[in-house]
């Protein structure tokens, strides 16, 4: 990606979560994709909030202000007890994003790593737009983050591109998606 795109992609992403927590504070009711909630492991049991919370009120928030959207779209979601798998159903096409669960930091690094190396293409995403994380990006629309045990992955390869009303290539869709994840994962740790 272009760094003036980045740049402003990075800044537009780190107002999301505030926002949509404003907004989700309001919500009256959460959707049942996102009652999985708990305090974390990687065994059987509800997932983890930093994982469920992709599929949450935070993300359709993120979701409705990317697409310019009437209302927040809602995700179908599954926990394995180590892989939380949240796909939203968008008219330019699906959108999945996956948390995978580690026992430490440093596994979920080598997580990262071994996902990008099966990934044509993939190169590091480094500077501001990584925010000091283990990450990764590849043109198809896959963006990939590590951050304390945990790695997430979302993936826009099976949408329509340009991406929305903005007119986003499917990896830089899929960058503003996990930078709002990224700013809304500390609220949830």
């Amino acid at each position: 990606m272009r760094r003036a795109p980045v740049l402003a992609l990075t800044l537009f992403a780190l107002t999301g979560c505030a926002s949509s927590a404003q907004s989700s504070s309001t919500q009256a009711t959460t959707p049942p994709s996102a009652v999985v909630k708990s305090s974390g492991g990687t065994s059987s049991g509800a997932a983890p909030d930093a994982a469920s919370m992709v599929c949450g009120p935070e993300i359709q928030d993120s979701l409705q202000r990317h697409l310019q959207l009437g209302s927040k779209p809602r995700g179908a979601s599954t926990w394995d007890g180590k892989q939380f798998v949240c796909t939203f159903r968008l008219a330019d096409g699906p959108l999945v994003l996956t948390v995978l669960a580690h026992r430490s930091p440093t596994a979920a690094t080598q997580s990262l790593a071994q996902q990008r190396s099966s990934i044509a293409g993939s190169r590091p995403i480094t500077g501001l737009a990584a925010f000091g994380l283990p990450a990764a990006q590849a043109d198809p629309g896959i963006v990939l983050f590590a951050r304390d045990a945990f790695t997430l992955r979302v993936d826009s390869t099976g949408m329509d591109d340009p991406i929305g009303p903005f007119k986003r290539s499917r990896v830089e869709f899929a960058y503003s998606i996990a930078a709002d994840v990224i700013a809304c994962w500390k609220e949830h740790h």
